[in-house]
């Protein structure tokens, strides 16, 4: 019976490894790579897990199949242990293909084996607390509640939200005559091994002020059914899915909301995720072409202001040579102050990113129609303008603005 879900297990991953690098970089990915490359124990809205394997992936070079083959890899061991959990529950070679089947075709599971992400690692760590649990309850050594504490803590560092399945199936075991696995110095090693593998990033969180809470505001929509397949798995080229996109609105009567992966995108031919995989390389390259063409005295200087992490990361990623900051998320604050330092090429180039940093908040908070013209071209890198081609209103905001403009375009702050 062994047999069902090894060979489930390399279908999945063979499947995964194929369809996988298609249509290019997520800017999510490029963001965990960014992040990656400059370990820390933790992130302002992610544990340190999946950017440590992205920026590995990419320690040869850039490569898009070895990216995308770690996420891969967790779906066929998610598949592999999901199998075993059916056998674990009496089920025959028919049950696990069933099983392995509706693994594979959940749609939301299939997205989370196609490209990096958080939830990338649960695929396989989630089923995998489950299965040990399962034996422990049906008869195994209790000595596996330290490989249970072990799995729970390298769950936690990927996302938080396994303390869910903790809770659940606590007070679900607690509910049955079962709870007596809950008790005994085992369990106590298990959960002690599970605060030594977490317990770093638990400190990072607190010491910064619990920055994840506000990754929590916000939400996201999935979705289900065999037709949504190509929304998670890159299987159709663009133009394709543009038209197969169309005759399933067409056909099913549902509106772009549906199929949009992100609020407020449902407009966009592609879907957002799909979207946002075209175009970094080239604007790193128009940002790294507007760069060489500076003058040596002003590269010295010079630093991008970029409107979002994903644009940060793009530049960081395919123009590592050209310094970048942004005000989004782990670039964000005295933690982009640290990253404009060591990506600078001086300590007085270090300086002037940290100032160009400080500037670029205090302009954002002024309220002129400067705001968005600025981030317009500063997202391309140093435009072909000035400050003084920008007209401003009120005195405090044209002096706010005009620093910040200086500090992108490396002149003195």
């Amino acid at each position: 019976m062994r047999r069902v879900s090894t060979i489930a297990a390399l279908a999945v991953f063979v499947v995964h490894l194929i369809a996988n690098p298609h249509y290019g970089y997520f800017r999510d990915e490029l963001y965990f790579i960014a992040c990656g490359m400059h370990p820390d124990w933790g992130y302002v809205d992610q544990p340190p897990l999946v950017p440590l394997l992205a920026a590995l992936t990419q320690v040869f070079g850039h490569s898009l199949v070895f990216l995308r083959a770690v996420p891969a890899l967790f779906a066929a061991g998610g598949v592999a242990v999901t199998c075993a959990l059916v056998i674990e529950f009496g089920g025959g070679p028919f049950a696990q293909v069933i099983a392995a089947l509706v693994f594979f075709f959940t749609p939301v599971l299939l997205s989370f084996g196609m490209k990096v992400g958080t939830d990338e690692a649960g695929l396989f760590f989630w089923p995998l607390i489950a299965l040990l649990v399962v034996r422990i309850a049906r008869g195994a050594s209790p000595k596996l509640w330290l490989a249970v504490g072990l799995v729970a803590g390298l769950s936690f560092e990927s996302k938080y939200s396994v303390l869910f399945l903790l809770a659940a199936m606590f007070f679900g075991v607690l509910a049955t005559p079962e709870r007596r696995i809950l008790w005994g110095r085992w369990v106590c090693a298990g959960a002690g091994i599970a605060l030594l593998v977490a317990g770093r990033n638990v400190v990072w969180q607190l010491h910064y002020g619990l920055p994840m809470l506000e990754l929590l505001r916000n939400g996201q929509n999935e979705k289900n059914g065999l037709i949504f397949v190509p929304w998670a798995l890159p299987i159709l080229p663009e133009q394709s899915l543009i038209a197969y996109a169309a005759q399933v609105d067409r056909l099913t009567h549902l509106s772009g909301k549906v199929t949009a992966t992100e609020h407020g995108r449902e407009e966009n031919l592609l879907p957002a995720d799909w979207a946002d995989m075209h175009g970094w390389p080239q604007m790193a390259a128009t940002v790294q072409a507007v760069y060489d063409r500076l003058p040596p005295s002003e590269q010295r200087d010079a630093v991008v202001f970029a409107g979002n992490y994903g644009e940060a990361s793009a530049v960081a990623f395919f123009a590592p040579g050209v310094p970048v900051v942004s005000e989004h998320n782990q670039f964000s604050g005295a933690r982009a102050d640290s990253a404009a330092a060591s990506s600078s090429k001086s300590t007085e180039a270090a300086s002037r990113a940290t100032a160009c940093s400080r500037r670029a908040r205090e302009w954002q908070h002024s309220r002129t129609a400067t705001r968005s013209k600025l981030r317009t071209i500063s997202r391309f890198g140093f435009a072909a303008g000035r400050a003084g081609r920008c007209q401003q209103s009120g005195r405090k905001s044209r002096r706010t603005n005009e620093l910040a403009w200086r500090c992108l375009f490396g002149v003195q702050c």
